[in-house]
């Protein structure tokens, strides 16, 4: 059984995916939700790779743990758009998905274009930016899907 672990984008702590994690943990999952440093309330720390290290990817290789921080570090308001020159997650070991919301208008390009960049096609689900919490059940069948399937 796979072990989900939910991370946040910018302006969100792992408040948000309550809802998707409970809907994994009744699919018979592990979630876990987690509160980056830095967007916690009252918190002015920055995200370093130490906690990246430390609180996310412990077991995995230098690689993996750099590539994670790489895609972590935008946020908030930069939604990816360095991390998307970083290598494909896959060279690294990372089996890789892109969920998309069908009706997802606040990213700074079309989502099939940053799916594209990772060689990925991506998987849609219904709703706009903030499916994971009017959507949280179709959400969580999409983790299931990804992680089914080895997409």
């Amino acid at each position: 059984m796979h072990t989900f672990v939910l991370v946040p984008g910018g302006w969100h702590g792992g408040w948000a995916w309550q809802p998707v994690a409970k809907h994994l943990r009744a699919a018979g999952f592990e979630a876990f939700t987690v509160t980056m440093p830095g967007l916690a309330d009252g918190s002015s720390r920055s995200l370093t790779l130490g906690d990246v290290q430390q609180s996310l990817m412990q077991d995995q290789s230098l690689d993996a743990q750099e590539l994670l921080f790489e895609l972590l570090v935008p946020h908030p308001g930069g939604y990816m758009l360095d991390a998307l020159d970083v290598d494909t997650v896959t060279a690294v070991g990372i089996p890789a998905s892109y969920i998309l919301s069908e009706d997802d208008r606040a990213l700074a390009r079309p989502g099939p274009e940053f799916a594209a960049r990772l060689e990925l096609t991506p998987l849609l689900v219904p709703g706009s930016h903030e499916s994971l919490l009017t959507h949280p059940a179709q959400i969580a069948q999409a983790l299931i899907e990804c992680v089914k399937s080895d997409r």
